[in-house]
């Protein structure tokens, strides 16, 4: 679900997780470190 309304009707979604396994479906991740931007992975 989440998928279709992001590729098809193009809605941002916003997910937290600290489950590497299901932050292997975003296109971009970005990782915080106490509250700082420490690295981000993917296309903008």
């Amino acid at each position: 679900m989440l998928r279709f309304l992001n590729r098809e009707l193009e809605k941002t979604i916003v997910m937290v997780t600290h489950d590497p396994q299901t932050a292997l479906y975003a296109r971009r991740t970005l990782h915080l470190d106490e509250g700082d931007f420490v690295e981000e992975k993917g296309a903008a």
